[in-house]
């Protein structure tokens, strides 16, 4: 019988062994924290549309190509609910991320294991993942909108650059 040689993986490979294991890691942490979570979904018109389970969002960002928008907070952050409050009631940053992501709200308390996994510490985090689950970027603390916009539009556009050079 022939005996085959050490199993080499190529850079690619190994690549995409670790995005999927992301991928499992969050979906598996998100399916233990599904049901009710800080803030509610808004109404139309009223803000963002937010989904609050990782499974469902990642199902919808793989079907239509979006990153998803990942934003932690916590009920007793000060600077969460500002952002929550402010920043993004903004109508230009709700037209903005509900046009170009998939948008998800974590509260980190709750989703531990996904904000450990994600490295959303300290908070409030906005983290940007292609629909494999890529990491685009991570933006810490309170921005205004003005500045929201740009480090999103910078997020955006790693993940354009990305999806342009895999085709």
């Amino acid at each position: 019988m022939a005996r085959l040689g050490p199993i080499k993986f190529s850079p690619t490979l190994t690549v995409a062994v670790w995005q999927i294991a992301i991928v499992a890691c969050v979906l598996l942490s998100a399916c233990d924290s599904r049901g009710d979570s800080w803030p509610a979904v808004s109404k139309e018109g009223q803000g963002v549309a937010w989904f609050h389970d990782l499974y469902e969002a990642h199902r919808l960002s793989a079907a239509t190509g979006k990153p998803m928008l990942i934003v932690f907070g916590a009920e007793w952050c000060h600077y969460c609910r500002e952002l929550d409050t402010t920043t993004l009631k903004n109508p230009d940053i709700v037209s903005y991320i509900s046009s170009n992501f998939v948008p998800v709200h974590l509260d980190a308390d709750k989703d531990v294991r996904v904000a450990t996994i994600l490295k959303a510490k300290p908070i409030p985090c906005s983290v940007v993942l292609s629909p494999d689950a890529e990491l685009m970027g991570r933006s810490f603390g309170y921005l205004d909108a003005q500045h929201y916009y740009v480090e999103l539009e910078k997020m955006r556009q790693r993940y354009v650059k990305l999806a342009h050079h895999s085709k």
